[in-house]
């Protein structure tokens, strides 16, 4: 487990400990550390993301390709 993986998991950790004493504030001051360090990942996410469909998008248009090259082999000009 990395360092930044444990010290979400206590702050996740600390904030229900802070919830159940209804320690509001502090509550979520502790979510407040797990949603910025949860922030730095989402860009590298959106960005694999943007690559799947772009992979998913070049896939359909490869094989809209191959079926209008197959038709036109199929139905010669006249």
């Amino acid at each position: 487990m990395s360092p930044t993986e444990s010290s979400r998991e206590e702050n996740v950790y600390m904030a229900k400990l802070a919830e159940q004493a209804e320690r509001y504030e502090e509550m979520v001051e502790f979510m407040e550390k797990v949603t910025k360090a949860v922030t730095g990942i989402l860009p590298s996410l959106r960005l694999g993301l943007r690559g799947r469909k772009l992979q998913r998008a070049l896939c359909w248009l490869t094989s809209l390709l191959r079926i209008l090259l197959f038709l036109n082999w199929l139905l010669p000009t006249q």
